[in-house]
């Protein structure tokens, strides 16, 4: 699994603030098709909130960590 990948989909997707059921199903499919271990699904959750974290300083991004929770 590359963190990086995850780290930039995340950023694009949050940058507008504006999550979308496509980003939800490219996320999911992301997910499905990178991360194959425990330890990859604890990385890629640690990356997609500290993301999330970083985007919620703007408080019209407070739906980010919903969002997450429903792919993750």
């Amino acid at each position: 699994m590359n963190s990086d990948i995850l780290t930039h989909f995340l950023t694009q997707s949050l940058a507008d603030r504006k999550l979308s059921g496509g980003e939800k199903s490219a996320l999911a499919d992301w997910l499905a098709a990178n991360v194959a271990t425990d330890q990859h699904r604890g990385l890629a959750r640690h990356v997609a909130f500290e993301v999330a974290r970083a985007a919620l300083a703007d408080p019209a991004a407070a739906g980010a960590i919903e969002w997450l929770e429903d792919v993750m």
